[in-house]
């Protein structure tokens, strides 16, 4: 589409009502921003909208319209079950070792299909593609994704790979030196169809923005965090708000890593560098060498993941079958095979001379413990197939013609509010609840008659009904 067909005035209008704090429809931020992606477009009049929305702030209609218009010319992935992201917005300042990509590998060896969105670093020294490329990873799988999930469970999606409409503006974006709204649409712009959705944010003004415009999306199995120390990640060092996406439905909830076992990390522990440091501490992490404060931050963010793909009942058992996955090497065997390193995946059973801790996990390895977890059962003698025990099959991930992703219903997108109420357990958030969590604010619903224990802290995200979600410049 050119910018003749949108019409020329499509984005400096929007950039206009932008610097005037005045609401932008849908249709005139879709063509905005379609615009401002096509090659006629001139580098300033990129330059003055990105300045604009920055200035102005970043509102769910534009975020969301970022993602359609970034969506509608990135190269297609042949990509149909199921599959989830983990990914975060930057910008933190903590400059902390790749906790998403970690994650992100771990959730892969222990069960879930993981489709990592990433780019180089912007807002850090080391981004999740310096970090693979370190690892050896290739960064450029381009056709080969859908067999990389299909084998690995694990594929990287590297940003200017899939997103050949950003490069034009790449520039433009390194001169300004501010984080733009493709900042924020980013962790939202994955082209593989997911079916689950952890986001990390640095600011509570970020998180709620690209909270609703994933429901503006119909995005479901999401939730959008904030850590405790303001990283744009999970984080033991403290209870870490959520917001969770199911379609129209927001409901905003607590993870508190006090009630899980796991060890507190503060920033200085969880500090990372370059590609070459970040890779050592990745390889300690992977193979389970990491000091713990580290590691288990990782593990919290993988067992979300594995919560949100469907293959844990619960957080609590998440970080235990992630811990597994850990200690029987899962992760640095997954790794070296995407780096072409290692020969393909052992059985269920250990190799002649290697212990079962030591032993590369495998799908069924990992099924097996997780029917122990679940039922309680003991660790089965290593006497074969006939001795081991059978327990309940793994719960099955979530499928793509299971739910679809419909728009969120107009009435949903208007307002928070209501007093603290506990949603249904069905739910991630229930599920959350029940091992680590407590449940905040439900959107679009009437109050539950049971309230929350241990919600006095909860509080309403937004107060206003203003259906395009234009947050004040206010600090919350």
């Amino acid at each position: 589409m050119t910018a003749a067909l949108l019409g020329a005035r499509a984005l400096p209008a929007v950039t206009r009502d932008a610097v005037a704090g005045r609401t932008v429809s849908p249709e005139a931020a879709r063509d905005a921003v379609a615009e401002l992606l096509d090659e006629a477009t001139e580098p300033v009049d990129v330059a003055a909208f990105l300045t604009a929305v920055a200035v102005g702030g970043a509102t769910p209609v534009l975020v969301a319209a970022a993602v359609r218009a970034v969506l509608a010319v990135a190269r297609p992935v042949a990509w149909t079950g199921p599959a989830a992201d983990v990914v975060g917005t930057g910008g933190d300042g903590s400059d902390s070792v790749n906790i998403s990509t970690l994650a992100g590998l771990v959730a892969a060896s222990a069960g879930a299909t993981v489709a990592k969105a990433g780019n180089r670093a912007a807002t850090s020294r080391c981004g999740s593609a310096d970090l693979l490329e370190a690892l050896g990873v290739d960064l450029d799988a381009g056709e080969r994704i859908p067999a990389q999930l299909a084998e690995h469970r694990f594929a990287f999606l590297f940003a200017p790979a899939l997103h050949p409409a950003l490069r034009r503006i790449a520039p433009v974006r390194r001169r300004l030196g501010f984080r733009t709204l493709f900042n924020l649409s980013g962790p939202l712009a994955n082209p593989v169809p997911l079916t689950g959705r952890l986001i990390g944010t640095a600011t509570r003004r970020d998180q709620e923005v690209l909270a609703e415009a994933a429901a503006l999306l119909g995005h479901r199995r999401t939730w959008v965090v904030l850590g405790a120390d303001g990283m744009d990640e999970l984080t033991t060092a403290g209870p870490a708000r959520v917001i969770e996406v199911d379609g129209g439905d927001l409901t905003e909830f607590t993870v508190d890593p006090a009630e899980l076992p796991l060890l507190p990390a503060g920033r200085a522990e969880l500090a990372g560098g370059g590609p070459e440091r970040n890779a050592a501490l990745a390889r300690q992490v992977l193979a389970g060498t990491a000091p713990r404060p580290l590691l288990d931050t990782v593990l919290l963010n993988a067992a979300a993941v594995l919560l949100l793909a469907g293959v844990a009942p619960d957080l609590a058992t998440a970080v235990g079958i992630a811990r597994d996955a850990v200690h029987a090497q899962a992760p640095a065997a997954l790794t070296d095979r995407l780096a072409g390193q290692a020969t393909p995946a052992p059985g269920p059973h250990p190799a002649p001379g290697t212990t079962r801790a030591q032993a590369p996990a495998t799908p069924a390895v990992l099924a097996d413990r997780l029917a122990r977890r679940r039922t309680g059962g003991a660790e089965p003698a290593a006497t074969g197939s006939a001795g081991r025990a059978q327990g309940p099959a793994r719960p099955r991930a979530p499928q793509r013609g299971d739910t679809p992703e419909p728009a969120a219903p107009a009435e949903h997108l208007a307002r928070w509010g209501g007093s603290a109420a506990e949603p249904a357990a069905a739910g991630s958030a229930g599920r959350a609840r029940a091992a680590g969590a407590t449940v905040g604010r439900v959107r679009g619903e009437a109050p539950a008659p049971r309230t929350t224990s241990g919600a006095a802290g909860a509080r309403p995200v937004r107060t206003d009904s203003n259906p395009e979600g234009r947050h004040g410049h206010a600090s919350r």
